[in-house]
């Protein structure tokens, strides 16, 4: 093709539409096959995986499967669809190399069916294989049979039932409005306390979601190559090129070891080093993407150089606080141009691709111009649901990078958020994606797909179809997916709109997650039942129980009035831990946590083949959302020494950045004793949550802490035995002191922030060797751990040198074993000591106490205390 980029893109406005003129074709007639599928001798893999769908869905229609056969082989009479570029269609004077990117040709003839495409030679469900007769098929199954896929999975496959299938006469090219359709899958995998997928479940899920993703055009016509560019830069040239990165309160790079950094981005010899990276990846792979990648690292513009400065224009006088407090974009937009104008010397039709982000978000303050070749990814991080004025302030960002000239594309981070819960925001997403859709947008990058099909349904078919028919209306779009309910539609369409309501309701509600919550969708499950509390769920419930019941006979429906069910258990489920590990339910100890985990996870494990929920996104936002408390079962413990030290003036305390449990071994009219203190984190103003529990998992006392006071416990036991304090510091710092004589912090696995005081643990007689694993939570935080045997020896010594686990093993030398040793936590070397996670070996016992004699062991004791 020799026009250039911009003008291909004027050519990719063709809509997915067309009308039939006459003499339909028919391919079924009262359940009896009239047509062959035809495909190339030999087909390309989506050639072939086109007919697949093509034969599978009308059998699901009629029962009736259309033979396939290879062109050399098909019979010489009777009615043929031919699929891709075969002999016929070139005889037919269908030309697929002059077809647009992905475009379709569908023609038809008094024998014949054509869809031709403009196809890649990669795997079918790859977004960069070009899908050209894919896609046609798709739409002859959506114009022909009203198939609708509503979710992943058959259950989700809407196919009307019918004896005869015929096809009008179609002559018309096709081809996606935008050039890139790209909906990320969300299959975010991560360590977590909570069960996701099993590996089975997983597979099965992630290839029904492939093939769903598909069917809604997903994919894209260029390979573009891009995200957060740099984020490895300071490693490869820091060191030789400080004058590339962020300057900031007098120093260039990050502010503290392993910290995000963004670039100085006016500097013309980065600029480049950019062009002569990407002059290479070219020469490296011709066939390759061909755009030059400058999008800024996932953090703000923070070069304060003068030269950088002078790029910026004059501040406005008010903006969001997600997008100050210094506007950057000018910046970026001049640094965009420059990579541009530097990449075209190489190849006229160079494109450019950088986003619109944090303090650049807002457009240009300046009247800068652009050139259509740099795309500029807007990322209008307002969450949903918002206000009136934060939804026109988004679409008014947009005219303004707009007016610049540049291409746009929509690269937004709100799909993310929901959790698993009805969090439904349809009406504001269209608004918003419709409006950008005639006014310039050219493609799409949404991350991410949160996969909660049975509680977020509405929402994500509006996403994926609006990625097919933008300009189609909001309320046909929700009938599509309402239909699918058969008689229960109406009674969905109510429950939805109930959900829809709620959360547009929390708009400015303590704990809210909208416009201003960006950082929240990650931790959404820490407040679920707060935002979605029990009555929610019971008043929904009832509306779908007059769903069931407006199903009646329709068995289908009812199925998927059912499915809706298991997502409705499952958020409530997951509120109910949430409310549990919050310690919001005064009758319920801390413990029960665990119980309540192993009962979602047993829920979990039942229906994961339904494909109701992404449970791996589910797990993941759990693990950073739950401070879960260390399993205690109830097994009492007992002290290992009789005579007991004092603590000691400053008293010990351990330093929880989490949560945390410590077992007391008390005699008969003992108190449970300690003290805690709170102190802040950062902003954070959560008080320090804790409950004491006795024997036979009782709450005795519970109560919080509020940032920078602190309380001393006494909480007189009912009976000797077992008593556990829970802490919850709500990522605070929570410092506890364990005044009972016998008492001990629960591991084996216990977060950690800043300084705290050394810890004793136990151990076992004929043990060898143990080990310690230390990880630091985030970049640029550190520990230095020392390892002390009972003699007070420096046994070993370990520091976080990166973000990860790091494992120490440590020999036991003889005659050391059956004792207490120590290990102590100090300032490291590099970095800074704030927040670190300490796990202690399987072979250890699980129990850290202040001193060597307040260590206690698990079982009862042998005799009186």
């Amino acid at each position: 093709m020799t026009r250039s980029w911009c003008s291909a893109v004027a050519v990719l406005v063709v809509l997915w539409s067309g009308l039939a003129r006459s003499a339909p074709l028919v391919l079924i007639e009262d359940g009896v096959a009239r047509a062959v599928v035809v495909t190339a001798a030999s087909p390309t893999p989506l050639a072939s995986y086109a007919a697949a769908e093509l034969v599978e869905h009308l059998r699901l229609a009629t029962g009736v499967s259309l033979p396939v056969v290879a062109e050399d082989a098909a019979p010489a009479a009777g009615v043929r669809l031919y699929l891709g570029p075969v002999a016929a269609a070139a005889a037919a004077g269908i030309d697929a190399a002059a077809l647009p990117p992905e475009g379709t040709r569908l023609l038809t003839t008094a024998t014949a069916l054509f869809i031709v495409g403009d196809d890649g030679d990669g795997a079918p469900m790859h977004a960069d294989t070009r899908g050209g007769t894919l896609w046609g098929v798709y739409e002859v199954l959506e114009r022909v049979l009203e198939v609708r896929w509503l979710w992943p999975g058959e259950l989700g496959t809407v196919v009307p039932s019918r004896r005869t299938v015929a096809v009008p006469s179609y002559d018309e090219t096709l081809s996606p409005r935008l050039m890139q359709r790209q909906v990320r899958p969300g299959l975010i995998v991560r360590p977590s306390p909570t069960r996701g997928f099993s590996p089975a479940g997983l597979a099965a899920y992630r290839q029904a979601q492939e093939v769903f993703l598909r069917r809604h055009r997903i994919g894209r016509s260029t390979p573009f190559r891009y995200g957060h560019a740099f984020e490895s830069w300071w490693g490869l040239y820091g060191e030789e090129h400080p004058e590339w990165f962020q300057l900031v309160a007098g120093r260039r790079g990050p502010t503290s070891p392993g910290r995000r950094f963004s670039m100085c981005v006016s500097d013309p010899a980065l600029h480049r080093h950019i062009i002569d990276l990407w002059r290479a990846g070219r020469a490296e792979n011709p066939a390759g993407a061909r755009n030059v990648n400058g999008c800024e690292n996932d953090i703000a513009g923070l070069c304060e150089c003068e030269r950088c400065q002078a790029w910026d224009g004059p501040q406005p006088a008010e903006i969001p606080r997600r997008f100050g407090p210094r506007v950057v974009s000018d910046r970026y937009a001049r640094f965009w141009q420059a990579l541009h104008d530097l990449a075209v010397q190489e190849d006229p039709q160079a494109i450019v691709m950088g986003y619109a982000y944090v303090n650049y978000a807002p457009p240009p303050l300046t009247a800068l111009r652009l050139h259509p070749n740099i795309l500029v990814g807007t990322v209008p991080d307002l969450f949903f649901p918002r206000s009136a004025e934060e939804q026109q302030w988004v679409k008014d960002q947009w005219m303004g990078w707009r007016q610049t000239g540049c291409t746009l594309f929509l690269r937004p981070n709100y799909t993310l958020h929901g959790y698993v819960l009805p969090y439904i925001y349809v009406h504001q997403f269209a608004d918003e994606f419709q409006f950008e859709a005639a006014n310039g947008m050219r493609a799409t990058d949404f991350d991410s797909l949160t996969g909660q099909w049975a509680t977020q349904g509405p929402t994500n078919y509006v996403l994926m179809r609006l990625h097919t028919r933008p300009e189609q209306p909001l309320d046909e779009i929700l009938a599509e997916y309402y239909s699918g309910f058969g008689p229960a539609a109406a009674a969905v369409r109510r429950y939805f709109d109930t959900w829809e309501a709620h959360t547009t309701a929390l708009l400015g509600a303590p704990g809210a997650v909208g416009a201003s919550g960006i950082g929240r969708w990650s931790t959404l499950a820490k407040d679920a039942h707060r935002l979605f509390p029990p009555s929610s769920f019971a008043a929904a419930a009832g509306l779908l129980a007059e769903a069931r019941r407006a199903a009646g006979a329709d068995g289908v429906a009812a199925q998927r009035v059912a499915f809706l069910e298991l997502g409705l258990e499952h958020a409530r489920l997951c509120a109910q831990v949430a409310a549990v590990v919050a310690g919001d339910d005064a009758e319920a100890s801390p413990f029960a946590a665990g119980r309540a985990l192993r009962d979602l996870a047993a829920f979990r494990e039942q229906h994961e083949g339904s494909f109701f929920s992404n449970l791996a996104f589910a797990s993941t936002i759990e693990g950073r959302s739950w401070a879960m408390p260390a399993v205690w079962d109830g097994t009492p413990v007992h002290g290992l020494s009789p005579p007991v030290a004092p603590l000691g003036e400053p008293e010990p305390a351990f330093s929880l950045r989490g949560s945390g449990t410590i077992l007391a071994d008390l005699a008969a009219g003992e108190a449970f004793r300690a003290r805690l203190r709170a102190q802040r984190v950062g902003a954070n103003d959560s008080p320090v949550q804790w409950v004491v529990v006795g024997p036979g998992d009782r709450v005795l006392e519970r109560g919080e802490v509020a940032v920078g006071e602190a309380i001393d416990l006494v909480v007189p036991a009912p009976s000797a035995g077992t008593c556990a304090l829970f802490v919850q510091s709500n990522l605070n710092r929570a410092l506890v002191t364990a005044r009972n004589d016998h008492a001990a912090l629960l591991g084996p696995k216990v977060a950690w922030v800043s300084e705290t005081a050394p810890v004793f643990f136990m151990v076992p007689e004929g043990l060898k060797a143990f080990t310690l694993t230390l990880s630091a939570t985030w970049p640029g935080e550190n520990v230095r751990l020392r390892v002390v045997d009972p003699e007070g020896n420096e046994a070993a010594t370990a520091e976080v040198a990166s973000r990860g686990p790091q494992s120490l093993s440590v020999e036991v030398p003889p005659g050391r074993a059956g004792k207490a040793w120590s290990v102590a936590f100090e300032k490291p070397t590099q970095g800074v000591l704030e927040d670190y996670t300490i796990e202690i070996g399987p072979e250890l016992p699980p129990f850290l106490a202040h001193r060597a004699d307040r260590l206690v062991q698990s079982g009862p004791r042998a005799g009186p205390p």
